[in-house]
């Protein structure tokens, strides 16, 4: 599978917890195995969050949280829709070259085999993931534009095939049921210094 590379959207749950679209899924396995995988997340691609800010993941920014983390194969990261994890040996998730990789073996059950079908047809096609980060490091690329590497994650919550776009640029975004008011684009130049330094 090749992932796209899409612009990227950024949101916080409402536990405050960091969330990002990821990338295109697919459908795989027989009836008897229903499987759902893709790219999390990939290694050193920049993508645009806002019209002044661009961040990237840096190779292995996930291989401390992998260790510690229960992480939850839930759709669009309800609770109510968990079905797969790590713990149970139904989610795999590793690191290669290219990125963070999944691996859902969905359980033999109705809400199983509709979101595995849902899937499989392209009516879901896109995922996300939540986490907390634990470090970053900042650049200048110019007067307009700053951008931040993910260092490492602290943990990773859950992986999540989503439903809707929140907005037009971009292909795919985390659960929102509130109009987001905490990321919002800075017309001047002070004020995204002083948005980034609220973040470190």
């Amino acid at each position: 599978m090749e992932p796209t590379t899409p612009m990227v959207e950024t949101r916080k749950a409402s536990s405050g917890h960091e969330m990002r679209v990821a990338f295109e899924v697919r459908a795989a396995g027989s009836s008897e195995e229903m499987i759902v995988e893709g790219y999390a997340a990939l290694f050193d691609v920049s993508t645009q969050l806002y019209s002044w800010l661009s961040e990237k993941i840096a190779p292995g920014a996930f291989t401390e949280a992998l260790k510690t983390s229960d992480t939850r194969f839930a759709i669009n990261h309800d609770p109510n829709l968990v079905l797969a994890r790590t713990s149970n040996k139904t989610l795999e998730l590793w690191e290669d070259d290219k990125g963070l990789y999944y691996r859902a073996k969905l359980p033999n059950t109705e809400l199983g085999k509709h979101y595995h079908e849902m899937v499989r047809s392209g009516i879901i096609s896109q995922s996300s993931f939540m986490f907390d980060i634990k470090s970053t490091k900042w650049e200048r690329l110019s007067d307009d534009m700053d951008e931040r590497t993910i260092l490492k994650a602290e943990y990773l919550y859950d992986v999540a095939p989503v439903t809707y776009p929140a907005y037009q640029e971009t292909t795919a975004t985390a659960r929102a049921t509130q109009p987001e008011t905490v990321f919002n684009p800075m017309d001047s130049k002070e004020g995204r210094e002083a948005y980034i330094d609220s973040l470190m």
